[in-house]
C-alpha cells in the first residue's frame, strides 16, 4: 500500500496478533467525501498537484495505491532474511480518473461538476466495484481538482477549444491539446438507475448567426449505442474515463460520450530493509 496517510492496521512479530490479512483487505481509505458544498476532487487525489513533477513540495501526498506481494503463488511470506528476499507487487491506484476532451471548434467549456459519486473506497479490490456502505455523494456535486476549479464555474472564464496550429497538424496532436487531463478523480462504484455517477457540463457555442448560446449536458456512465440499450458502466479503479464533447462536426449540436480505457501503469520499485540499494519511480497522478 502507498500514500495512505491513515494508520489502518498493526502487525505483530509473533504473527498471532494484530490485524489479520483478511481484515486488512476490507479496510477503507481515510479520505472520505463529505456532504458539503464547494468540495474539490483534490480530497481523494492526495491534494493539489502542481503538474511540475515535484511530489515532495506543498501538501500533495500522491494517489493511494494498493497491491499484494507474493512469493510464488503465496501471499504468506516469512521475513527470516529480508535482505535476500525478492518479491514483486503490482501497485494499483484505488481511484479512477476523468479527462474532458473538447472536440468541436468554437466550443467553450464553462463549468464541470461530478454528481452522485462514491464517498468512500476500499483500499484493496473487492468482488464487485460497489462502494463501501453504498455511500454516494447526492446532496452536492463534486468540483474538479483545483487546477480546473479556478477556471470552471459560475462567473469564471472557462476553457475554449484550441484550433490546430497549422493546416497540416495531425488530428491526434489537436486532440491532445484539447484534452483537459486529470479533471476529476473518483472512487469505484456500481452504476444503476438513480445511483449513477454523472458528469454535468455547461458550455457555450455560437449559433449559425454567431450568437453565443449556452447549453447544459448531463453525461452519465452509460453506453450510448442503440445496440447496448443504454447499459450502465460501473466505475473501476485505475481506469481512465474521457468525456468527449462534440463529434468534430461544425454544426450547432454538441453530443457527448465517455471513452473508457485502462490507466497507463506506473511502477514503484522498493527494496526491503537491509538492502542498501533503492529505486523509486513515482506514478503519474
Amino acid at each position: 500500500m502507498a500514500n495512505e496517510s491513515t494508520e489502518l492496521g498493526t502487525a505483530k512479530e509473533d504473527g498471532a496478533s494484530g490485524t489479520t490479512l483478511q481484515a486488512f483487505k476490507v479496510l477503507t481509505a481515510g479520505a472520505v467525501l463529505e456532504d458539503s458544498e464547494g468540495q474539490s476532487a483534490d480530497k481523494i487525489s492526495g491534494g493539489a498537484y502542481t503538474g511540475e513533477g515535484d511530489l515532495t513540495g506543498g501538501t500533495y501526498t500522491g494517489l493511494v495505491m494498493s497491491g499484494t506481494a507474493v512469493k510464488g503463488s503465496s501471499e504468506e511470506i516469512h521475513l527470516a532474511s529480508p535482505a535476500s528476499l525478492e518479491l514483486e507487487a503490482t501497485l494499483t491506484r484505488i481511484v479512477a480518473r476523468i479527462d474532458i476532451c473538447l472536440n468541436k471548434k468554437k466550443l467553450t467549456l464553462k463549468k464541470a461538476v461530478l454528481k452522485t459519486t462514491a464517498k468512500k473506497a476500499y483500499i484493496f479490490p473487492q468482488s464487485t466495484t460497489a462502494a463501501p456502505d453504498n455511500a454516494l455523494l447526492t446532496d452536492y456535486p463534486l468540483l474538479p481538482v483545483s487546477k480546473y476549479a479556478e477556471l470552471l464555474g459560475d462567473g469564471k472564464p472557462g476553457i475554449a477549444y484550441q484550433n490546430p496550429a497549422s493546416d497540416t497538424e495531425a488530428e491526434e496532436v489537436t486532440r491532445d491539446r484539447n484534452t483537459l487531463k486529470h479533471v476529476f478523480y473518483l472512487y469505484e462504484q456500481v452504476n444503476a438507475e438513480g445511483s449513477c455517477a454523472t458528469v454535468e457540463v455547461t458550455y457555450t457555442l455560437p449559433d449559425a448567426k454567431g450568437v453565443e448560446q449556452t447549453g447544459v449536458l448531463e453525461i452519465p456512465f452509460r453506453k450510448t449505442t442503440v445496440e447496448d440499450n443504454g447499459a450502465y458502466v460501473n466505475v473501476q479503479r485505475n481506469h481512465l474515463y474521457t468525456v468527449e464533447l462534440g463529434d468534430g462536426s461544425h454544426d450547432g449540436k454538441v453530443t457527448a460520450r465517455i471513452v473508457v480505457q485502462d490507466w497507463e501503469p506506473n511502477e514503484i520499485h522498493e527494496f526491503l530493509p537491509g538492502d542498501d540499494s533503492e529505486e523509486v519511480t513515482e506514478p503519474e497522478p
